[in-house]
């Protein structure tokens, strides 16, 4: 191996660990210690700061750099990081599990996207597709993506309201899914619903973005039992 691996294999790496990380640990937003303490990969600075640049620019994270050390910064992965995070590792662009703290102190993990892991988040939920409920929040989905694909007043900028487009999309494309786990019903498809519940109020229109959410989390949990 290298001493220094091209920057976009860093790039793949540092997306896919931010993706494990996240599911393991059970949270929405990681930071790069907290990444580096799952998976012991090179991280050479320069390209891990560019690359978490990128992430924001191309829509796969929430969060902005901020000053300090590169072990502090943060990232959220939105639907589409999260999309892009799960194509990599299915395509196996990205040898992160090769780095996996836990795979080689000796601990017991099944690695595939589809496989269970042990964070209540990354917990499978096969969705009823028959249910009248289910059906609703479908519905609904598409009446939120519509209303914003409608109104070019949404959004600060062009690039924002697209950015919203492409997370409902996003959404209604996981919700379609047969199973999914937890931790993409909460960041692919509830994150993206408040994104543009949020936008909406900012040009003074309103959605019952909570009746929606709960709605969401009402199936799920018919579906598995899972309450979250």
């Amino acid at each position: 191996m290298p001493i220094i691996d091209s920057y976009s294999q860093t790039e793949k790496r540092l997306l896919t660990a931010v993706y494990y990380a996240a599911n393991r640990l059970d949270k929405d937003i990681v930071s790069v210690e907290e990444v580096l303490q799952t998976f012991d990969f090179p991280l050479p600075e320069r390209q891990a700061r560019t690359a978490l640049s990128a992430f924001v620019e191309r829509g796969y994270s929430k969060t902005s750099m901020i000053f300090g050390d590169l072990e502090d910064q943060q990232v959220w992965l939105t639907a589409d990081g999260i999309i892009e995070a799960e194509r990599l590792i299915n395509s196996r662009e990205s040898d992160i599990l090769e780095f996996d703290r836990a795979r080689h102190s000796g601990a017991v993990l099944h690695y595939s996207v589809e496989a269970e892991v042990v964070p209540a988040s990354d917990r499978v939920v096969r969705l009823d597709h028959n249910l009248p409920a289910y059906t609703e929040v479908k519905s609904s989905l598409d009446e939120l993506y519509e209303q914003i694909r409608a109104d070019n007043a949404v959004g600060e900028t062009p690039e924002h309201r697209d950015r919203l487009l492409r997370s409902l999309q996003a959404a209604k494309w996981l919700w379609e899914a047969a199973e999914l786990r937890v931790v993409q019903v909460k960041v692919g498809i509830i994150l993206a619903i408040e994104d543009a519940a949020e936008a909406l109020r900012a040009v003074g229109k309103m959605i019952g973005v909570a009746i929606l959410v709960d709605a969401i989390k009402a199936v799920v949990k018919a579906c598995s039992g899972i309450d979250f």
